[in-house]
């Protein structure tokens, strides 16, 4: 079993104007190309993608497209590329871009006959360039080949009405009044801040304003740490208990269909977020909310850059001000199986692969192999982790951000390695070298080096606590329909009861604190045995703290015994 993330990344389009969330004018610009005005379509293209959510696949092809009539072809085949690899597209829509190129850099009575063919550009507007950008986050999976591992767009409301769903911050009776309209009596609304909360009555949230303070926080350290241009309206937060509740809002607000797996997606055109958690248990809206923010500035994020610094605030902590990617995230299960893996479907890809990997290299759209997606997911996690402690996080944001889109040679253009490699000053061999030393002390084995199996170190005790709920809102989901609901309420009551037993513990006396940390620094010794004793304080807590493990343990088994009795058995 194999925890992973996938994000289905599509393109935003971008309007003109200068209100946040616009849509691309496609027929002015085909007018000024069936005009013979490639010049204008250039230099108004290019202005409108240092704008805010310019950096999109529509704005991006009509560059390309102006280049290649304008006969700069190498230039048009480079950007065109670009938009392939830096966005995720489907098949037809790659495959339309792809017969861009080929008829671009087509010989030139070859060229001239398929403009005489088609004596204008009226066809782009046949072909559905993606518009709306879409994230969706996967829980665990149990087949590495599972198949409808992505979300199904087919019937997913238009843009026009995704766009209706946006509100200035003051507009939050509109903004109710919309919301109301496309959901039913089953969900209550709330606001707070820059904040919708929309939840099912029977699980509200414990606290609207604890939810929209720690979100707001975390959007302004977003903005500020990263010096990015977010969007300055209302966001969505759709928050949900269970995967069946996420599965029919998704259904029920933007026609997606997610697969089994997933627990949370994103949705940039009318800025929502949607996931699986409570008032407590943000993780997952802060990864989500850190697509909607990075993507409004930076649209052709790398994916190992999108993915790892998302999955690095899936699982953090606040430090004053600044939110910290924990050194243990679940994703170090994911590494340890490909380091030690038999299997040639599993490995850990080297790390200038891994940086200049296109979207549908990252996240296996070939290969249809989950469980390698996951290792390259929690590579980036890790990657992130490092240039965290080195604080060079900042500097590689701001490396993409500033990249240009059309090269003055696109013989001698940086790659995203070689953007990487100047941030780190280094080498791609010496920084990987670097990293695999520093992993290898945090967390006992290596990943680039042959060494024989070790032990990891023991994960904190927080984190098995969050792992442990969201395995129970996973067991919840899987197993519901086997199991009678008390019996669900029961297993929630045990394990608040296990984390209110925590807290306690650790929320004993610093007069406590202080006997037993004096009495660590000084223990008593026999003298006989040579052997270190603990005095009664460090024993009374400690006793405490691993009777609280062993129900945690024990926890963990009683769920994963009933999503074992109740799932299917597949190898992977």
């Amino acid at each position: 079993m194999r925890l992973f993330i996938l994000f289905i990344v599509c393109m935003a389009a971008l309007p003109p104007a200068a209100q946040a969330q616009k849509k691309v004018d496609r027929q002015y610009f085909i007018n000024l190309l069936n005009a013979g005005q490639y010049d204008k379509v250039f230099d108004s293209c290019t202005r409108l993608r240092k704008e805010v959510y310019g950096k999109n696949a529509v704005v991006d092809y009509f560059i390309a497209k102006s280049l290649c009539l304008d006969g700069y072809k190498d230039k048009s085949a480079y950007c065109f590329n670009c938009i392939i690899k830096n966005f995720k597209l489907s098949g037809a829509k790659k495959s339309f871009i792809q017969e861009e190129i080929n008829t671009c850099t087509a010989p030139a009575a070859e060229e001239a006959a398929t403009v005489a063919a088609s004596p204008d550009f009226s066809y782009i507007n046949n072909v559905s360039l993606p518009e709306a950008s879409v994230g969706g986050k996967m829980g665990k999976v149990y087949d590495c080949f599972t198949q409808n591992q992505t979300m199904n767009l087919s019937n997913m409301v238009s843009t026009t009405e995704l766009e209706s769903r946006l509100f200035a911050i003051n507009k939050k009776p509109a903004a109710i009044k919309k919301i109301k309209s496309i959901t039913d009596e089953r969900y209550k609304i709330d606001t707070g801040g820059r904040y919708v909360f929309v939840t099912l009555k029977k699980y509200p949230l414990d606290s609207v304003s604890y939810a929209a303070s720690q979100l707001e926080k975390a959007y302004r350290f977003f903005v500020s740490y990263y010096g990015l241009r977010a969007p300055d309206q209302l966001l969505t937060v759709y928050m949900l208990r269970d995967q069946n509740a996420l599965r029919q809002t998704a259904k029920l607000v933007h026609g997606i269909i997610l697969p089994d797996p997933n627990i949370g997606y994103s949705n940039l055109s009318d800025l929502s977020l949607l996931g699986i958690g409570d008032a407590k248990h943000l993780g997952t809206m802060y990864h989500e909310l850190f697509h909607l923010v990075v993507r409004t500035d930076l649209g052709d994020i790398p994916a190992f850059l999108d993915e790892g610094i998302a999955s690095l605030y899936s699982v953090s902590k606040w430090k004053n001000d600044t939110l910290l990617g924990d050194y243990r995230p679940w994703r170090l299960e994911e590494l340890q199986e490909a380091k030690h893996a038999t299997d040639k479907q599993l490995q850990i890809p080297p790390m200038d692969k891994l940086i200049n990997y296109s979207w549908d290299e990252f996240d296996g759209v070939e290969t249809k192999n989950v469980c390698q997606v996951a290792v390259n997911y929690a590579l980036s996690n890790f990657i992130m982790i490092y240039l965290q402690e080195k604080k060079m996080l900042q500097q590689m944001v701001t490396a993409f951000k500033n990249r240009p889109f059309v090269p003055d040679d696109p013989a001698n253009v940086k790659t995203n390695l070689q953007i990487f490699e100047s941030v780190v000053k280094d080498s791609i061999e010496n920084f990987t070298a670097h990293f695999d030393d520093w992993f290898s002390k945090l967390y006992n084995f290596s990943l680039y080096k042959k060494s024989a199996a070790s032990v990891i170190n023991p994960v904190s005790m927080e984190q098995q606590i969050d792992n442990a709920w969201a395995l129970f809102y996973e067991t919840q989901e899987k197993a519901s329909r086997y199991i009678a609901a008390d019996s669900f309420k029961r297993l929630e009551t045990e394990l608040r009861t296990i984390e209110q037993d925590y807290r306690a513990v650790g929320a004993q006396s610093s007069a406590m604190n202080a006997m037993a940390n004096s009495a660590a620094n000084n223990p008593p010794v026999n003298e006989q045995s040579n052997v270190v004793q603990q005095s009664v304080p460090v024993n009374d807590r400690t006793a405490k703290r691993n009777a609280v493990q062993q129900r945690l343990e024990a926890y963990d088994k009683k769920l994963r015994k009933l999503l074992f009795d109740h799932m299917p058995k597949t190898a992977n």
